[in-house]
């Protein structure tokens, strides 16, 4: 039986501002933004993964529906927007990744909930699991996480315009 093992590694950013937006690759959306600590990730059967166990591997099922996010930290009066990204997935063109997701307009008081099933919010991509090709190796999925600027917009290192792939 074929078992693909992958690597959950989730990245988190907030608060990564400049006003202007154009494509991007994924080192570039990293650059400049603080590592976030607190985010909760939990897939539907409970497994947990935040910044304490961020680099463990994880077989690819565990995934399989839309995790959680969760993030107690979350101002109850601002809106986030959270992406999930597997920079690994072929045909690895340095700068693109597979977009998995992408959430927007979370309310803080739904990041900070602790008896919540699903995160609320608008799905501009919908959940798309773990499916790596079989031979590509192991495989990180990056979740990252803003918090949106006052005028509606999430402050994204200045890309409002970030997917690319």
């Amino acid at each position: 039986m074929f078992f693909s093992v992958i690597s959950m590694i989730f990245l988190s950013a907030v608060n990564c501002v400049t006003q202007q937006c154009s494509m991007i690759d994924v080192k570039t959306l990293l650059e400049g933004c603080d590592h976030l600590i607190g985010l909760n990730i939990t897939s539907v059967g409970g497994t947990m993964v935040n910044d304490h166990n961020c680099d463990v591997l994880l077989p690819k099922q565990v995934f399989t529906d839309e995790p959680l996010f969760q993030y107690p930290l979350a101002d109850s009066k601002k809106f986030y927007s959270v992406l999930m990204i597997d920079p690994d997935a072929p045909p690895q063109i340095e700068g693109e990744f597979y977009l998995h997701m992408l959430k927007s307009n979370i309310p803080g008081l739904a990041l900070k909930s602790k008896e919540s099933s699903k995160t609320v919010g608008i799905d501009y991509r919908g959940y798309k699991p773990p499916t790596p090709p079989r031979g590509s190796g192991m495989h990180r999925y990056m979740s990252l996480l803003y918090e949106q600027a006052d005028d509606f917009g999430p402050k994204l290192n200045g890309n409002c315009c970030l997917l690319k792939g």
